[in-house]
């Protein structure tokens, strides 16, 4: 939680103590079941939604609250489909001019020798369906980037 300057933070304390604000605060869990990582979160529309990579199904999912704490059910939004993005992670989201516009990092396969990271695209007018680019619009095409762009 932030304070009103915006210089420090605190932890979320609820009932019984540190806990998680999003998914069972029991055992951790999330309520898209398994890891997720990489959050972006947005205000829009009066509720903020939190942008994620879920590391078991190699996808991007969403989850809504009204404060920034108390968050609904993670949905799954996209996985990977195209040659160059089979896992599909780091999502970085904004709201511009009534339209939602995500970068996300594509990896072609995570188990190659070398495996290969390219950056996406993806549209939306309501955040949750989401137009896809079918190519990357950035790929490492330079020594320097070695084998990977990324968000």
């Amino acid at each position: 939680m932030r304070n009103p300057n915006y210089t420090s933070w605190v932890k979320h304390v609820g009932p019984t103590g540190l806990e998680p604000v999003f998914g069972d605060a029991s055992t951790g869990k999330p309520s898209l079941t398994g890891h997720v990582g990489d959050p972006a979160v947005i205000a829009h529309s009066e509720n903020y939604h939190m942008y994620f990579s879920h590391l078991e199904s190699k996808s991007i999912g969403v989850t809504v609250s009204p404060d920034g704490i108390s968050w609904g059910p993670g949905r799954e939004l996209f996985k990977g489909e195209e040659w160059w993005s089979l896992i599909v992670k780091q999502p970085f989201v904004i709201h511009h001019q009534h339209k939602f516009m995500m970068w996300y990092t594509g990896v072609q396969e995570i188990f190659m020798p070398e495996p290969i990271s390219m950056l996406g695209f993806a549209s939306s007018e309501d955040g949750v369906k989401w137009d896809r680019l079918i190519e990357p619009i950035l790929r490492p095409e330079q020594t320097w980037e070695g084998t990977a762009v990324m968000c």
